[in-house]
């Protein structure tokens, strides 16, 4: 009966949600996503895991349509031919675009975002900056008129200052928005 219960409610938080993503509303929130990254450059190729800490901060300029800045802390740690053992912290910050393809009184909408982030890697061999462009995209589910949940699949693709390689990543994130009226 717990359980019939619990099914009910969360069908009738769905039934009456519906996001504030209308023009002039803010969105406040951010994600946790986990990523598996190759890079590859002429000497070598290796295999790292990421995880990432991204909130962010947008205005909704037109109907479904936000723009913002998102900061990110990134942390990985992986195993390759040189050194043998590294880890990285990464800091990034930049401009992002996100669109709601759905109306905006459905419980459930798919979003579309594109973003251009500015690094300073530090590990404990060196320095470096790069320049990264990302597409996520995915559900969301609103539990009322202002939270959301997000599952979204992404792909980012890196340019390094300090050297040839590139570094190409498919991440899969969860997080939490808020959606604030003017």
């Amino acid at each position: 009966m717990k359980k019939l219960s619990l099914v009910l409610v969360s069908l009738s938080v769905l039934i009456v949600s519906k996001a504030q993503i209308t023009k002039g509303n803010w969105l406040i929130g951010g994600n946790v996503s986990y990523s598996s990254t190759k890079y590859k450059n002429e000497n070598e190729v290796q295999k790292t895991f990421i995880l990432n800490i991204s909130p962010d901060v947008g205005y909704f300029f037109a109907q479904r349509f936000a723009v913002g800045l998102r900061p990110e802390l990134q942390y990985w740690k992986g195993t390759t031919a040189y050194p043998p053992d590294n880890s990285q912290t990464v800091y990034k910050v930049g401009p992002f675009a996100r669109y709601y393809f759905l109306a905006e009184d459905k419980p459930i909408n798919l979003l579309l975002e594109s973003s251009y982030q500015y690094s300073f890697t530090k590990t404990n061999a060196s320095k470096n900056k790069s320049n990264t462009f990302s597409f996520f995209g995915g559900p969301v589910i609103y539990f009322n008129s202002s939270v959301g949940m997000e599952f979204l699949l992404g792909y980012s693709t890196s340019s390094f200052s300090n050297n040839d390689g590139t570094e190409s990543t498919v991440r899969f994130g969860i997080g939490i928005q808020v959606h604030l009226e003017k």
